[in-house]
């Protein structure tokens, strides 16, 4: 706590929870700090504690494959949306480049889909998928699929 309050009289324009922020990772070697606030970035690389944004966050769970690009995007529009929500200037930009790049992966996979039905039915996605109706099968796949 000690060191969160020094933290904060030696640079007011942070805030108790940016001070805490930092002491935490500055204690705590391999620490990754959050952050968006520009001066706190500043102060973290200064010290040689690494540190990262949001979206940094969001290209970890897709790089990862911890959640399907879909939710992914649903969860950005929803954080774009709320006016609690302050993303960074790029976000928006960050955003619509990801929901573009999702749809054209997705409508490409759909158009490959056509093209050689035969060897998607061959494959253990097609295997286990349990489809809605019986025509146009392909359009039924998602790109994490």
């Amino acid at each position: 706590m000690l060191r969160a309050q020094q933290v904060v009289r030696a640079a007011p324009q942070l805030s108790v929870h940016d001070g805490f922020a930092f002491a935490l990772a500055e204690t705590h070697p391999g620490c990754i700090l959050l952050t968006g606030d520009g001066y706190l970035r500043k102060l973290a690389a200064t010290n040689k504690i690494e540190v990262h944004g949001f979206l940094w966050v969001v290209d970890e769970i897709h790089q990862n494959r911890l959640s399907p690009a879909k939710i992914l995007c649903a969860a950005l529009r929803l954080l774009a949306g709320d006016s609690a929500v302050r993303l960074p200037r790029r976000g928006k930009a960050y955003l619509a480049a990801t929901v573009m790049q999702v749809a054209a992966l997705e409508a490409g996979l759909q158009g490959m889909c056509f093209i050689y039905p035969e060897e998607v039915k061959k494959s253990s996605v097609y295997a286990k998928k349990r489809f809605r109706g019986k025509r146009n099968k392909a359009l039924e796949f998602s790109l994490y699929e």
